[in-house]
């Protein structure tokens, strides 16, 4: 009985040392199946091994945008800017004075607002004595926005500038940078700016600065970026000057060539001076300054 008790255990431990040889293989091939399932990868990957994200976002066709400013801005009440009509009440234009020469010192109360170009002024030109609110990229539409810092004062936003120290002269030099957007939104921006720099200063004369041309080539291979609407966006700046508290100036008499473009001679990039031309540039200003008596009281 015994004998026969040992055959049949032997038989069964044969049976489940089989059985464990055939089950446990399959088990552990099942496991690792179900674990490469979750990192196998995708075969989108395999024809292409650089991920989505790794690749530049195509470019976009310029497209101007429609911003809010394009809603009428409310003229501030007179005499904060003129109507544009050209007649003599209190709150139109009056006639261009003559432009003189400034006297000495004339600028140690001045600001500067402006993008890159017044950033050329400030840094080559030789207004030393003066202020300048400008940075690359600045417009009329976001100057609001911007923080700049400002020789002497530190960091800071144009209101709190305006608000807190009095200039007898501003002089503004924007709209380079606003070429693509519509011209009523440029125009809006531009009109809400002179229109807080009045109220907030109301005794500092304000020079409204024409925008420098660019090089013909590249005036005539740009759609947005061309003379010609240069010339559209600056005449209609010059309407705000009334010629009493607000005038306009424009060098582009200085730096034209003979075809009404910025003369290459005077720019590497087509659009700035050479950095030695900026004292030229300042040299022009200085020139073409208003008179006292012909600024109102």
């Amino acid at each position: 009985m015994t004998k026969i008790n040992e055959n049949r255990f032997a038989r069964f431990f044969v049976v489940v040392f089989l059985l464990s040889c055939l089950i446990v293989p399959a088990v552990f091939s099942g496991v690792n199946h179900l674990r490469n399932k979750d990192d196998a990868v995708p075969s989108a990957q395999l024809m292409n091994p650089i991920m989505k994200k790794d690749f530049p976002m195509p470019a976009r066709p310029f497209k101007p945008l429609k911003l809010s400013c394009t809603v009428p801005y409310k003229t501030p009440a007179s005499p904060f800017l003129p109507d544009g009509s050209g007649g003599k009440g209190k709150n139109q234009r009056a006639e261009a004075p003559e432009l003189v020469k400034a006297p000495e010192g004339y600028f140690k109360d001045a600001l500067f607002i402006g993008d890159s170009r017044t950033v050329g002024i400030c840094e080559y030109g030789d207004f030393t004595a003066s202020d300048f609110f400008c940075s690359t990229g600045m417009t009329s539409i976001d100057v609001f926005k911007d923080e700049v810092d400002v020789r002497g004062i530190g960091n800071t936003g144009l209101k709190d500038l305006l608000n807190e120290k009095q200039y007898g002269k501003i002089y503004v030099m924007l709209g380079i940078n606003e070429l693509g957007y519509p011209k009523d939104s440029i125009i809006a921006a531009y009109k809400k700016l002179i229109g807080y720099i009045r109220k907030a200063q109301p005794d500092a004369v304000l020079y409204i600065q024409g925008n420098l041309h660019i090089t013909k080539e590249r005036s005539d291979s740009d759609e947005y970026f061309n003379n010609k609407r240069i010339d559209s966006i600056n005449r209609r700046i010059e309407k705000f000057a009334d010629n009493r508290h607000i005038f306009y100036i424009e060098a582009n008499e200085r730096f034209d060539d003979k075809n009404g473009a910025l003369d290459p001679k005077y720019s590497s990039d087509s659009a700035h001076l050479l950095a030695k031309y900026y004292r030229d540039w300042c040299e022009w200003i200085r020139n073409h300054t208003v008179p006292d008596d012909a600024v109102a009281d």
